[in-house]
């Protein structure tokens, strides 16, 4: 898992042929986790959580669990993750 910034997002960071997007949030706020399978379930730790925006995604199902969530997409896309402004982040299918 790679520690990241929001900042680190201001280009852009594309992944392919992703099928699953994964996320986790700590309940105070603290931290943030972002993962794309079927490449690995945990990708980026924030060290803020920030609000995140799920953009085109054509997703098939949604599956919770109190420590982590699932979005299961109807099928294999590529996906843009960029900062759109401060404290905000847009996952989008491309």
């Amino acid at each position: 898992m790679k520690n990241v910034t929001l900042s680190d997002f201001q280009k852009g960071v594309t992944h392919r042929d992703v099928d699953t997007v994964i996320f986790r949030g700590e309940s105070n706020g603290s931290s943030f986790d972002l993962g794309f399978l079927p490449k690995g379930e945990f990708l980026y730790h924030f060290d803020v959580t920030p609000d995140v925006c799920f953009r085109n995604l054509p997703i098939r199902e949604v599956y919770y669990e109190p420590y982590r969530t699932f979005l299961y997409l109807h099928s294999s896309v590529m996906i843009e993750v960029v900062e759109l402004e401060s404290s905000k982040l847009v996952v989008k299918a491309k």
